[in-house]
């Protein structure tokens, strides 16, 4: 667990897997999404600076249409780039090592919380629009198509709070038969993939996302927002 959540590595909360929690859906469909763009912006909390921008708006667009490729009937129409399905989607991005990061950020509401539903998008270097070697720092596609989750906090003015649900807790509530969901479970190489519907997810993140000892103070990261010049 001690190698997973690193805030200076924040790949690591996302794609090192064995010890997050990871869901192969996300737990909020489109229709349950909401967008509030007081997370726009940049944040930092000690040397780690992160930018929160709408997708519509985000180089990860303009990579998109590089990425699908030449015909322009098959990149991104305004009305698509303003549609609900982009609307309340963000980008999350950091620089690392001399590599850019970028992540779809989505959230959602249940319970008594907000909760970011997070995805690794693309890896390129610093300054590199091509998507040639865009999966490079990313462990194979198989990450690509997990989700993580965290609550978010926002209510403070000029304040973010992300917190990482524990991977380690939710799995032994569910191997020891406290929380039933469908999951599948390898036990030679110790993966855990959380394989439920979105709508069992929600019901989980319901019961249990308000619960603090799911989540761990040491994976808490709280950020101020800071400009750029």
């Amino acid at each position: 667990m001690k190698n997973i959540f690193i805030l200076s590595t924040l790949v690591a909360v996302m794609i090192q897997c064995s010890s997050c929690l990871n869901l192969y859906q996300p737990p909020f469909s489109e229709n349950e999404l909401i967008r509030n763009d007081v997370i726009v912006g940049h944040w930092r909390s000690g040397n780690t600076v992160i930018h929160i921008e709408p997708y519509s708006v985000s180089k990860i667009a303009e990579i998109t249409n590089i990425q699908i490729g030449p015909s322009n009937e098959n990149k991104l129409s305004d009305h698509e780039k303003d549609s609900i399905n982009f609307s309340k989607k963000y980008v999350l991005s950091y620089t690392l090592n001399d590599a850019k990061y970028y992540y779809s950020l989505e959230m959602g509401f249940t319970g008594k919380s907000f909760f970011a539903q997070l995805m690794p998008i693309l890896c390129l270097p610093e300054g590199q629009l091509d998507t040639e070697s865009r999966y490079n720092a990313f462990a194979g596609d198989e990450v690509l198509s997990t989700y993580g989750i965290a609550r978010i906090d926002y209510s403070e003015k000029n304040k973010l709070t992300l917190n990482f649900i524990d991977g380690e807790k939710i799995r032994a509530m569910i191997l020891s038969g406290k929380a039933k969901i469908p999951h599948e479970y390898d036990e030679v190489f110790n993966n855990f993939l959380i394989t439920a519907d979105k709508s069992e997810l929600n019901k989980l993140l319901y019961k249990y996302g308000d619960d603090e000892k799911i989540y761990s103070t040491k994976h808490s990261y709280h950020f101020t927002k800071t400009t750029i010049n």
